[in-house]
C-alpha cells in the first residue's frame, strides 16, 4: 500500500506501523526520507540499498548502516534502535541546553549561549541519562527518544517558548508581506549582484528555534522568506543533524506558507542530498551570472549541470518540478542559449553598481518596482529594519530588537512603511 506523504500526521502514522511488511516494501523511500527504523525497514533498506537514490541512502546514520554487517537477530536490532534514539536524544537536548546563537564553527562569529530547553526538555534529558546509565530502554523511554530527536515529529514542546512574540506589532500588522527568517546570516558566494553585500563569515539559527519562531506567524502575516543575506543552501544545525531540505520538508508539512528557495548551486558535497529534499517539496530557482573577464562562464555551466544532475536522480513520482534556471550572461547579450532559460536582468540595491562595472546600455538595465525591504531576523535572534537609501541604493540596516528578550513583546515597529514594501510582492519583475 503506497502513500503520498502530505502532512506530519501521516509521519506519525508511518512511525506506528513501522513494523508492517507490505506498508515498509512500498513506502521504503518515505521511512529513510523521515528517518524512521525498525528492523524490518533496515532490513529491507539493506536489501534495496543499491537500487536506491543515493541523496536517500544518505539519510541512513553509518551507526545503522554498520548493524546490517553484523548478524543481529530482530530483537537484538530493535534493542540498539532505541539505544540510537535514547543516546541521539542526549546529544540532542545536551546541545540545545548549552546551545552558542548563533550556531557557526567560525571563531569570528559572536555568540552568546542560551538554555533552549524548556521544563518538560530538562526532565526528559534527565530521564533519559538515567536510563543510559542503566542500560535498558523501556519502550515507551524508547519512543519519547525518537521524538526528542526526529527532526521531523520533534516535540517543540521540549524547547523554550517565544509566545510573548505574539504582541510585538512586526506579528500584527496585515500589511506585512516582507517579513524574512533568515536561517542563516553571512554567505562565500559573493555575489557582485547582492544587494546585501553578503560576506563570510556564515552562522546558523538553531533548527528547533527557526521551526518555533516560523509557526507563530499566521498566513496573513507569513515569512516570505527564509534568507536575506546568505544562501539557504548553506543552512545547517549540526546539533540535530538538520539541513535546508529539513526545514523545507518540515513547513511544507505542517501546512504552512512554502517560501521561495532561490539559490547559486550547492557549495559542498552534502549541499547536494540537501538540495535534492527540497526539490521534493518547492521549486528551486537556480540564479546565476556570467561576468565579462572573469571565468565563472563554465563554472556555472558545471553548476547547472550539477543540479539538473541532482534533480535526476530524484524519483519522478517524487519530484515536484525540475528545478528553473535564470541565468544572466554579459559576455554576448545577443545570443541565447537554448538549454537554458534567460531574461532581462532585473536590478535593485547593489545592482546598480553591476549596471556601472559592465557598462550597460538603458535598454539592458532592466529595473523594479520593488525593494528588498522588510523586517529580518537573523541567525543570532536580532530584529533588523532593513530599507533601501533611495540616493546611494544601498541597504540601511537599524536594530530594532531581539526574540529572545521579553522586551520584544513591547516592539512597535515605528515608520513602519520605511520597512515594508506595500508595491509589487514579488522578489523580481522583469
Amino acid at each position: 500500500m503506497s502513500i503520498q506523504i502530505n502532512n506530519l500526521n501521516q509521519i506519525k502514522w508511518l512511525y506506528k506501523f513501522r513494523n508492517n511488511i507490505e506498508l515498509v516494501k512500498e513506502n521504503l523511500y518515505d521511512f529513510l526520507i523521515y528517518n524512521i527504523y525498525s528492523p524490518l525497514i533496515l532490513r529491507e533498506w539493506n536489501r534495496r540499498k543499491n537500487k536506491i537514490p543515493n541523496y536517500i541512502n544518505a539519510q541512513v546514520p553509518s551507526f545503522f548502516k554498520s548493524l546490517m554487517e553484523q548478524t543481529l537477530s530482530n530483537e537484538q536490532l530493535q534493542e540498539k534502535i532505541h539505544f540510537f534514539w535514547i543516546n541521539k536524544a542526549i546529544q540532542v537536548l545536551s546541545g540545545y541546553q548549552a546551545c552558542s546563537i548563533p550556531l557557526s564553527e567560525d571563531n569570528r562569529v559572536e555568540k552568546i549561549t542560551y538554555n533552549l530547553l524548556s521544563p518538560k526538555g530538562r526532565n526528559w534529558l534527565y530521564r533519559f541519562k538515567h536510563f543510559q546509565e542503566q542500560g535498558q530502554v523501556p519502550i515507551n523511554t524508547g519512543h519519547e527518544a525518537f521524538y526528542a530527536a526526529n527532526k521531523f515529529l520533534l516535540d517543540l514542546d521540549l524547547f523554550i517558548s517565544l509566545g510573548y512574540l505574539r504582541n510585538c506589532s512586526l506579528l500584527n500588522n496585515a500589511q506585512q508581506s516582507n517579513l524574512t527568517i533568515s536561517m542563516s546570516s553571512g554567505c562565500y558566494n559573493g555575489c557582485c549582484h547582492c544587494g546585501y553585500e553578503a560576506k563570510g563569515p556564515v552562522s546558523h539559527m538553531p533548527y528547533p528555534i527557526l521551526l518555533k519562531l516560523y509557526f507563530l506567524f499566521d498566513k496573513q502575516t507569513h515569512p516570505a522568506y527564509l534568507y536575506a543575506d546568505s544562501d539557504p543552501i548553506s543552512y545547517r544545525d549540526p546539533i540535530i543533524g538538520a539541513d535546508c531540505g529539513d526545514v523545507i520538508h518540515y513547513v511544507s508539512l505542517k501546512g504552512q506558507f512554502m517560501p521561495s528557495f532561490i539559490t547559486k548551486g550547492p557549495l559542498k558535497k552534502e549541499n547536494n542530498t540537501a538540495l535534492a529534499k527540497v526539490m521534493e517539496k518547492t521549486p528551486v530557482l537556480l540564479s546565476l551570472i556570467d561576468l565579462p573577464g572573469e571565468r565563472d562562464v563554465e563554472q556555472n555551466k558545471r553548476r547547472i549541470e550539477e543540479v539538473f544532475d541532482i534533480a535526476k536522480d530524484i524519483p519522478k513520482e517524487r519530484l515536484l518540478q525540475m528545478p528553473i534556471v535564470r541565468r544572466y550572461s554579459f559576455d554576448e547579450l545577443s545570443k541565447k542559449e537554448k538549454t537554458f532559460q534567460q531574461g532581462v536582468p532585473s536590478f535593485c540595491g547593489r545592482w546598480v553598481d553591476t549596471w556601472t562595472k559592465l557598462k550597460l546600455s538603458d535598454n539592458q538595465k532592466g529595473g523594479n518596482n520593488f525593494a528588498d525591504n522588510g523586517v529580518i531576523i537573523k541567525s543570532s535572534g536580532e530584529i533588523y529594519g532593513v530599507s533601501q537609501n533611495l540616493i546611494t541604493h544601498r541597504f540601511e540596516w537599524q536594530k530594532l530588537g531581539n526574540i529572545f528578550s521579553v522586551h520584544s513583546q513591547k516592539l512597535k515597529i515605528s515608520h513602519f512603511n520605511k520597512y515594508i514594501s506595500l508595491k509589487m510582492a514579488s522578489w523580481q519583475y522583469d
